[in-house]
């Protein structure tokens, strides 16, 4: 070993010698078993305790009598002056020495004093939804012997007063249950119905049956509180992008998206893309699994503002009364409505805007030319403001009116004309139609043959002269006498033509008005007095 080295290790054992410091002891029996002992002088800085332990031995053979250990124990160490023992044996039997060691190099590790005090927690921080419901959790400890007398989780120390029960505490009650096991020393905490202003870092405290064992962690669970938000923006193809957003990380969170109140399917992460203008068009709103009745505020998709006029005809004249509406699918998330008029054609160079009022509805009473122009709105939402597109107001003046009517009047008897001589043309040509199909007979065509003007008979058909009657007949016979009958029209009397077809005949001239009859029957100039006879 060098020189050196051996005079710093003297030098480090004398220095330790110097250091220790002989304790003043004082002890105090809390119950049968625990002793509380407190070591002086006390120090601070780089400095512990050292704590010793004699045990009484009884003489068996003189039970009066007894000795103490000749060499005493070390039972730890401490960096606080104060210790609780738990004795697997009644304190009194046992008897403890402290040693102070000041200024030293290097601390030890000591499982006494504080150590024996710990509060521990099963998260440093979390997040959680505002109106739902969350668990903080945590195991503590003591020196053994020592019991529990009160526990509480806490946010306010209050000068002279000292940590409030979150159950007294205004801002929590009714909200705040516990869950506790003192022999397995775990507390856990529920506050239900989550608020803004409940994000505060939470401790836990317990008090023991020893007037100085309370206990309270330092350190504590940060609550971060957070609601839902849609973040909006366009992508390249023109479509949107919404991004369900918190203040704060949830704890492995399943979206859940909402298109005019109703789930999108299959669509379950923070982000939801919208493409097509028609199909997406709507109201948006994200919520996270298993907080279903806690939605985002919703934002509209691809739905902007529009002027809707209202109250007008078709074309604007000055007297009437124009309405003009900034409207929206999604209207119910706009507020602070504006209006404006541009006087001059639109563009980048030449603009000519004027403020007109504010409000969703913009009216306008006596409307005159000189409202002419091209009027939009503006208004707020949760992403910031929007314009509509420019609508224009065309009015014209009262001459206007003069010009409409005599117009109206001049077109009307137009359009009569005009469908009188429409009809006309058409009855004209379903006539020329209806002559085209009649065709004119030819004397060979005839499907009839002449009668025997001597016997007033036919080779190829029968006559109605002298026709007798028979029940089976389609027909009836000729009065011989008048040459008639009371149920057909006979051919007595018609005039033939070679070229004519048939029609039925007037019952009172046995003629027609669009054929010719066939020819008048009558005697042979050789026996004139025949049919006369035939009548007699």
């Amino acid at each position: 070993m060098s020189p050196q080295r051996s005079a710093n290790i003297t030098a480090a054992v004398i220095l330790i010698l110097l250091a220790a410091q002989q304790g003043t002891m004082d002890q105090q029996v809390l119950g049968y078993r625990v002793s509380k002992l407190t070591c002086s002088p006390t120090c601070s800085g780089n400095c512990y305790y050292s704590w010793l332990k004699q045990r009484w031995i009884s003489d068996y053979w003189h039970t009066d009598e007894g000795y103490w250990q000749h060499t005493p124990t070390s039972i730890g160490c401490s960096t606080t002056a104060t210790v609780w023992i738990d004795s697997t044996s009644s304190s009194i039997q046992d008897k403890y020495s402290c040693n102070v060691y000041t200024h030293v190099y290097s601390l030890p590790y000591c499982e006494l004093g504080e150590q024996q005090w710990d509060v521990m927690y099963n998260l440093d921080s979390v997040c959680a939804l505002e109106g739902s419901s969350v668990d903080l959790f945590c195991i503590y400890k003591h020196p053994g012997g020592l019991t529990v007398t009160a526990s509480f989780w806490f946010i306010n120390d209050q000068p002279g007063v000292g940590p409030v029960d979150l159950r007294d505490d205004d801002q929590y009650k009714g909200r705040v249950q516990y869950y506790q096991n003192q022999n397995q020393l775990y507390h856990t905490v529920t506050i239900t119905d989550l608020r803004a202003n409940d994000a505060q870092t939470y401790k836990f405290r317990f008090i023991t049956d020893d007037p100085d064992g309370k206990y309270t962690d330092s350190s504590g669970i940060r609550l971060s509180v957070t609601g839902l938000k849609i973040e909006v923006s366009d992508t390249q193809g023109g479509g949107k992008k919404l991004i369900c957003r918190s203040t704060c990380t949830l704890t492995n969170p399943t979206y859940i998206w909402y298109r005019n109140e109703q789930p999108v399917s299959e669509q379950n992460r923070a982000v939801l893309y919208l493409r097509d203008r028609t199909v997406d068009a709507g109201s948006y709103s994200c919520a996270v699994k298993g907080h279903e009745e806690i939605r985002s505020a919703a934002v509209c998709g691809f739905e902007g503002l529009q002027v809707k006029v209202e109250g007008a005809t078709a074309a604007l004249v000055e007297g009437q009364t124009v309405t003009l509406t900034c409207s929206s699918m999604c209207s119910q998330f706009y507020s602070n409505y504006t209006w404006y008029r541009n006087r001059q054609a639109v563009s980048e160079q030449n603009r000519s805007v004027e403020a007109l009022g504010t409000g969703q509805n913009y009216s306008i009473t006596n409307i005159s030319s000189q409202h002419s122009g091209l009027y939009y709105c503006t208004a707020l939402n949760q992403l910031g403001q929007h314009s509509s597109a420019l609508a224009r107001l065309d009015v014209f003046s009262d001459w206007w009116k003069q010009y409409a009517v005599w117009a109206a009047v001049g077109l009307v008897p137009a359009l009569a004309l005009s469908l009188l001589t429409a009809v006309l043309c058409v009855q004209r040509k379903r006539r020329a139609e209806r002559g085209a199909d009649v065709q004119t007979p030819k004397p060979g065509d005839d499907t009839y043959t002449a009668l025997n003007l001597a016997t007033t008979s036919s080779s190829e058909y029968d006559t109605l002269t002298h026709a007798t009657h028979s029940p089976s007949d389609t027909y009836s016979t000729l009065n011989p006498a008048t040459r008639t009958s009371s149920e057909y029209d006979t051919l007595t009397h018609a005039t033939h033509s070679a070229n004519d077809t048939y029609s039925t005949l007037n019952p009172a001239t046995r003629t027609s008005s669009e054929y010719d009859t066939l020819m008048v029957v009558g005697p042979p100039p050789v026996q004139s007095g025949a049919p006369d006879e035939e009548n007699n």
